[in-house]
């Protein structure tokens, strides 16, 4: 859906601009309707990503990683913060 004249996920921005129905309140500023996209720790900065981790180390032990539980089936997360 990506275009030289529409950018990433267009449909769901133009449903929240209401740019064209004057007198209508915007939902959203428009310098964050349009704006890019950002990877995940880029838009929440790397502070959250390390608080994440760290609260994770304190609820999930190593223990857990090398024995994980069997209702997590085949989908065993790599990482404590997953």
């Amino acid at each position: 859906m990506i275009t030289k004249d529409r950018i990433e996920k267009y449909i769901l921005r133009k449903a929240f601009d209401t740019s064209d129905e004057p007198g209508e309140k915007p939902y959203l500023p428009e310098k964050i309707l349009w704006r890019q996209k950002e990877q995940f720790s880029d838009g929440v900065g790397y502070g959250w990503i390390d608080g994440l981790k760290d609260n994770a180390e304190l609820h999930v032990s190593d223990e857990d990683m090398k024995n994980p539980k069997p209702e997590w089936g085949n989908d065993i997360p790599d990482t404590k913060e997953a």
